[in-house]
């Protein structure tokens, strides 16, 4: 009767660069294995290309220089998380997608002013659990 609801939000975790990071699965249209990607002239460094993904062509950013990572060739554990944004769909490359997490809001704390060079706008919040730090991305300031 007095108990207090507690609001908790669905992250899916995944790591680039042998950091844990996670977007909310609202975003999250579809996760989908590496595929060849067409290049495109005159695009930033960090977008990589594009795909067609039946039928519908979807820019694919490279998460890692996106975030000013040392770059280096993706694994066999590679995907691309596809994205729903302003009506339409992008995806990013990552190195593994680990998991489906329950997140509560308490356990989400502010960023840090400064973390290795990524701009403090990029990150939403570090989450706490189970043990582990998970640094929430701030999908709009990224792309």
């Amino acid at each position: 009767m007095g108990e207090e609801i507690e609001n908790k939000n669905k992250y899916l975790s995944f790591i680039l660069s042998d950091e844990e990071y996670a977007l909310n699965v609202e975003d999250i249209k579809e996760i989908i294995n590496i595929q060849e990607i067409t290049e495109v002239p005159m695009v930033p460094e960090y977008i990589k290309g594009i795909i067609s993904l039946r039928g519908v062509i979807i820019t694919i950013f490279d998460l890692r220089k996106r975030l000013g990572f040392q770059e280096r060739g993706y694994g066999r554990d590679a995907h691309i998380i596809v994205l729903s944004v302003n009506n339409g769909q992008i995806g990013i490359i990552v190195d593994s997608v680990t998991e489906v997490l329950l997140i509560s809001e308490r356990d989400i704390e502010p960023p840090p002013p400064v973390i290795d060079g990524i701009e403090v706008g990029y990150i939403k919040g570090i989450g706490r659990i189970k043990g582990r730090i998970v640094i929430l991305l701030n999908l709009n300031k990224v792309l």
